[in-house]
């Protein structure tokens, strides 16, 4: 959705691609301090997080990475597995 690659997002977190991969599948329990940095990151790169589960790209990062400019953004609804509440 951003055009951004794995490496990209973990360089820019400060993690380990491997990490990253691990919290990607769920095989780690990361660190609230390591969550922040991802986050931080991806608002860094356009992503807005809103309530629990939702996010959306920043229009302007919307333009960056191609998505047409008649759209105000793109936003998803994640929904969270009950042993994430």
């Amino acid at each position: 959705m951003l055009g951004m690659k794995q490496s990209d997002l973990a360089g820019a977190a400060g993690v380990s691609l491997a990490t990253l991969n691990n919290i990607e599948r769920g095989a780690s329990d990361p660190k609230s301090s390591t969550l922040t940095a991802i986050r931080r990151a991806l608002e860094d790169a356009g992503v807005n997080f809103f309530g629990d589960t939702g996010v959306e790209i920043r229009r302007a990062a919307s333009v960056d990475a191609g998505i047409p400019t008649q759209q105000p953004g793109v936003r998803i609804t994640v929904e969270r597995k009950a042993d994430d509440a």
